[in-house]
């Protein structure tokens, strides 16, 4: 059995976009690394994802090339080199971009890392922002629904001690055929249903068969 791909990240950024123009910003600079994955689907760190109201942009050094182009296809990668830093390298980034309004996640960041921005980027304005991909988050899209029902139905039975190895096993074996009866179960009526779950070899138009696991 494979986890198919069900995250759909473009849809996230996309909302995100829209709030861009609310705020009048032309960029925002996610630095927070739970929602650098949650829009994205990178799983590593050190890493800045800039989104602008036409343009995106993930900042990250050489370790994850390879990482970044199998969780993130698509993407528009700027690879630092090792002598230069994280902290130094975005504001840079910004300033080949042509970027002149640029939010900022108030929680994503320290003070010196802001007052380093503010120095080798002083013609740029910043702003701090609170809470807008945090507001995105409250709503579970349809990939987070599907990952919640998976963690629901693998709930089979409070953990029990056993008087002995055979009983282990058959306990076992037990739990495996629930949980595969389990997985093969319609959806609860009024729950939309998500091919995530799919075996291998059955293929089908929804969610394919071979597909690797897409991060939150």
């Amino acid at each position: 059995m494979t986890l198919a791909p069900y995250f759909d990240h473009g849809s996230r950024r996309e909302r995100l976009r829209g709030l861009l123009g609310q705020q009048g910003l032309e960029w925002l600079v996610v630095s927070r690394p739970v929602h650098v994955g949650y829009l994205t689907g990178f799983t590593g760190d050190s890493t800045v994802f800039i989104m602008g109201l036409r343009r995106d942009l993930l900042v990250s050094d050489g370790r994850y090339t390879e990482q970044l182009a199998r969780e993130c296809p698509g993407l528009e990668t700027h690879i630092r080199t090792p002598s230069q830093k994280l902290v130094d390298i975005v504001p840079q980034v910004l300033g080949q971009l042509g970027a002149s309004a640029v939010g900022v996640e108030a929680a994503g960041i320290t003070l010196a890392e802001m007052e380093r921005w503010r120095e080798l980027q002083p013609g740029l304005a910043w702003k701090s922002t609170q809470g807008l991909v945090e507001g995105l988050r409250r709503v579970k899209d349809a990939g987070e629904l599907a990952e919640l029902r998976l963690a629901v139905t693998g709930y089979l039975r409070p953990e029990a001690s056993f008087p002995s190895l055979d009983a282990l096993i058959a306990a076992i074996h037990g739990d495996i055929e629930a949980a595969r009866r389990e997985l093969h179960a319609p959806p609860p009526a009024g729950s939309p249903a998500y091919a995530f779950l799919v075996e291998d070899g059955e293929g089908g138009g929804g969610g394919g068969g071979g597909g690797g696991a897409a991060p939150a």
